[in-house]
């Protein structure tokens, strides 16, 4: 069903619908790449089949500005194995492709695989991304390259010999340089099911530099804590609403916070499809070494109301030599419009 909104939500919908198909977004401004990442290693792609490796005509004839690549780190895989199977997005110079909260401008990567019965997929881990911000107008998202990929699990009575597996990934993103423009592609990659594992291939350090860029789980932290509270036990759809977050450090290690580029890269926020941020973070840092985050949201109105909303973020902080990074996030629940709050 349609979202309910206000007349100045609906019109700043539709102004942003214009800005960010076909129309000017970013044409540079400050980008501030996550720290203590290095540079992909360098791989050779040019082994890949074209069914694994597309890069369709734009609306004008012209290539699109994203070559996006199907690739798995073994060249055969075995029934009952796993292997990792992920999609390679290279932007053209100066453009870039979105996080999985983007931010004011754009919109995720989404990813569908499919494969042989039996087969299961992970869900696919983002990156930590990039902020890129242009006259006040703040997203997340990649430069230049991206790996998204997932863990493949396949069935114990995958057939042997000349059998062959194929996965194809159907990618569709949002490209941004001086206009934003959509993509997508239909990959298809075939590996032929052995014997015997024959260990990893020339892609696999890829996958491990992206395996190192994903968060760490939240029970995995133990440098710091987050809390979260909202200024209502529930939001009404259609209303605004205030979130706190409390960063603090715990443990003997010190940890360094830097919030210099509009709480980055201490705090990049996740924003739910329900709702969206009103203004940019308010960051204060305590006297004790805590870092209050605030937030102002605004809960769009929806039939079924959203039933798994959440606020939190991105965090990354220094502890002692190495750089921690964690997502978390806490509850949003969300009441029909107009009901008073609990």
């Amino acid at each position: 069903m349609p979202l309910r909104r206000p007349p100045l939500l609906a019109l700043l919908f539709a102004l942003f619908a214009a800005l960010t198909v076909g129309r000017p977004a970013s044409a540079g401004g400050e980008t501030t790449p996550p720290p203590g990442i290095g540079a992909p290693p360098e791989v050779d792609f040019s082994s890949l089949p074209a069914s694994a490796a597309v890069r369709k005509p734009g609306p004008d004839g012209k290539p699109h500005q994203v070559l996006a690549r199907l690739i798995a780190d073994r060249d055969a895989v075995v029934p009952g194995g796993h292997f990792r199977l992920g999609v390679h997005l290279t932007q053209d110079e100066g453009w870039h492709t979105y996080w999985k909260s983007p931010g004011e401008v754009g919109k995720p990567t989404v990813i569908d695989w499919q494969g042989p019965d039996g087969v299961t997929f992970s869900q696919y881990e983002f990156p930590v991304p990039t902020r890129m911000e242009e006259s006040g107008v703040v997203s997340y998202g990649y430069d230049d390259q991206v790996l998204l990929f997932a863990d493949v699990q396949l069935p114990d009575d995958l057939p042997l010999g000349t059998a062959t597996f194929g996965a194809t990934a159907e990618a569709r993103w949002l490209v941004c340089k001086t206009q934003c423009i959509p993509g997508e592609a239909e990959l298809t990659l075939t590996l032929p099911v052995v014997e015997e594992d024959p260990g990893p291939n020339r892609f696999a350090p890829l996958f491990d530099y992206y395996a190192l860029t994903h968060p760490v789980s939240p029970t995995e932290v133990t440098a710091f804590t987050v809390q979260g509270a909202l200024n209502v036990q529930a939001v009404p759809a259609d209303s605004e609403f205030k979130a706190a977050l409390l960063f603090t450090p715990t443990g003997d290690q010190p940890v360094t916070i830097d919030t210099s580029h509009g709480g980055y890269p201490l705090f990049s926020p996740i924003v739910t499809p329900g709702w969206m941020l009103m203004g940019p973070p308010e960051i204060t840092q305590l006297p004790t070494g805590a870092v209050r985050i605030e937030l102002s949201g605004y809960a769009l109105g929806s039939d079924p109301l959203p039933s798994d909303e959440k606020f939190g973020g991105l965090f990354q902080a220094r502890v002692g030599d190495e750089w921690v990074r964690t997502e978390m996030t806490f509850p949003l629940p969300v009441t029909a419009a107009g009901s008073p709050p609990p």
